[in-house]
């Protein structure tokens, strides 16, 4: 890496501008504001006559061989070799055109054996990190957390450089908008880059409840709960907006469509290696795959749906065992209403209740939305249909499309598991068969579910179960004409003979008071294996992986498709 300190002077052509040791200084405060814009022009045009095509780190067949912002540079390769030849050809070809490089400020850093690095016959300092456009650089597995703990001394620097506005009698009002634009950008700078641990995140907002105490001169002894602390600054949450400005940064990447480098190395995992002992090491994208899952660069696309994700889900209000049901007084509920933008104005999406055009029938089939519920009639109140369950501590439609049931179809396709013979596979303990079912990971939380999805208006949920199973486990919607069709004529017979092992209620994480899922699970098996149990998987539609899966207890599955396989486990009596 270098850093090239520029030297402005008389110019003879572009080719050949002679930099000397005056008259730069800090580009706008200069005498001559034209001159960093020359500068960066000259430098332009040293680094494009490079030849360094094949040098630097692969990336995805690719070479990245440097960053560069105005005369910040930083020099990449894979080997000793590679660096002494390229800071060489361009200490070179700079001092051709009377760019002196600076030397002192110059220095390298590398995760392998200090080999020397040389210009004029000097070596060149190793260091373990290095500051790069106000962040820090290294090859520390804690550079997430030193970078972080940086910025919060940086923070509070920055307080106390304005602690006469800070310490004043001024309104809170003011010192919260001081603290806004000033020690807001401050804290939060490059969080695009962080990994949002959990150490990180209470750094963050022990850093920020610590700014707010000051300012309103309290004391940990005073024992003031932050949130009434926070109440009083009305302050901007600054991991929530941190991680809000991360969220925005994925999403725009995800999105992008050409090769830059931005893009190349967000995707870009490198090569495994050996890991160290322990713990596996937390990623960049960790705590967006916790939200979005971990086909998140797919959702990404649906810019609104990426929106709303980002939007907190409020937290649902306790609800006791004992005052679940609504005929049981509970005076003191009061749920928060969540309804997804992200769902808005979608075709297979109801209107807002309260909206004049929507027009429903509940408890019955309202064209061809089924709004019949499996658990019997519902109740109405003020036009809210209510959970037949109970209370679930948030009211509105949340995530789901339809207010009221939102029906599912899941298929449960099992088979026997076999042992390398060909004959059954036998649990040692019970002595029981084990039974295996086709299980899809899902794209969205990325946990592992039964391939099912929603029933479409006029659909019958065992079309349902069949499509979804095509879909998400064979890949369908990539099939041509004729590969449907051997499909259909090959497997057609074996999901006519599905039987129905459970209809009601599901216990999903996305049932509000006003709306919730429903589903029937159908039970196709291939007693001896030879047709869906040889069929090749493959994932497709919104699932990111797709495998035969052991039916047994040690199971985890999304939502209550567990408690579905135990009810096919127990009607064939294998192992559980």
């Amino acid at each position: 890496m270098g850093d090239f300190n520029a030297k402005i002077g008389a110019p003879k052509d572009t080719e050949n501008f002679v930099m000397k040791r005056y008259g730069y200084g800090k580009g706008s405060k200069t005498r001559r504001p034209t001159l960093p814009i020359l500068f960066i022009a000259i430098l332009e045009n040293i680094i494009g006559k490079l030849d360094w095509r094949k040098l630097g780190l692969c990336i995805k067949g690719a070479y990245l061989n440097h960053l560069r912002f105005a005369d910040d540079l930083v020099l990449l390769s894979e080997t000793a070799s590679e660096m002494q030849l390229m800071i060489e050809t361009l200490h070179n070809s700079s001092t051709k055109v009377g760019l002196e490089m600076n030397l002192t400020k110059t220095k390298v850093m590398t995760n392998r054996w200090h080999k020397p690095v040389i210009i004029n016959g000097e070596p060149l300092e190793y260091v373990e990190k290095y500051i790069y456009l106000g962040k820090r650089i290294s090859f520390d597995k804690n550079n997430n957390m030193l970078e972080i703990e940086r910025r919060t001394q940086k923070t509070w620097n920055k307080y106390w450089s304005l602690k006469e506005i800070f310490k004043s009698n001024l309104p809170t009002f003011i010192k919260t908008k001081v603290m806004n634009t000033c020690l807001l950008p401050s804290l939060t700078y490059g969080c695009q880059t962080w990994k949002f641990s959990t150490i990180a995140t209470n750094k963050i907002n022990t850093c920020q409840r610590g700014l707010e105490r000051s300012m309103l001169k309290i004391k940990k002894l005073d024992k003031i709960r932050h949130t009434k602390i926070r109440e009083t600054t009305k302050a901007t949450n600054a991991l929530t907006y941190a991680q809000k400005l991360k969220w925005k940064w994925a999403g725009h990447i995800a999105r992008l469509t050409d090769q830059r480098w931005t893009s190349r190395v967000t995707r870009w995992t490198g090569p495994p290696g050996k890991r160290r002992p322990g713990r596996p090491p937390s990623r960049w994208e960790d705590d967006i795959k916790r939200t979005a899952g971990t086909n998140w660069r797919l959702v990404a696309q649906d810019r609104d749906k990426w929106k709303s994700l980002r939007r907190p889900v409020p937290k649902r209000f306790p609800v006791p065992d004992d005052k679940v049901n609504w005929s049981i007084e509970f005076n003191d509920y009061s749920p928060p209403t969540y309804n997804a933008a992200s769902i808005t104005g979608k075709p297979w999406a109801d209107l807002d209740i309260n909206d004049p055009n929507f027009e429903v029938k509940w408890n019955t089939l309202d064209g061809n939305v089924n709004r019949v519920s499996y658990m019997g009639s519902y109740q109405i109140s003020d036009r809210y249909p209510l959970n037949p369950i109970g209370r679930t501590g948030i009211c509105g439609r949340g995530v789901l499309g339809r207010w009221g049931p939102n029906h599912a179809a899941d298929p449960v396709v099992t088979r026997w598991k076999k042992v390398e013979s060909g004959e059954t596979a036998l649990h040692e303990d019970t002595q029981k068969s084990i039974l295996q079912f086709v299980a899809i990971k899902r794209g969205d939380t990325g946990e592992w579910a039964l391939p099912g999805g929603m029933v479409d208006p006029g659909e019958h949920v065992t079309h349902t179960a069949v499509r979804e199973f095509q879909e998400e486990a064979t890949n369908s919607l990539k099939m041509t004409a004729d590969e449907k069709r051997t499909w259909q004529e090959k497997f057609d017979k074996f999901f006519k003979q599905g039987d129905e092992v459970y209809k009601g209620y599901v216990d999903d994480p996305r049932n509000t008071d006003n709306a919730w899922m429903e589903t029937v699970a159908y039970n196709f098996h291939d007693e001896n294996g030879t047709t869906v149990g040889k069929l090749k998987l493959h994932a497709g539609d919104d699932a990111v992986g797709v495998q035969w899966v052991d039916a047994t207890s040690a199971v985890k599955l999304y939502a209550s498709h567990r408690h579905v396989v135990q009810v096919v486990v127990e009607k064939w009596k294998a192992h559980w």
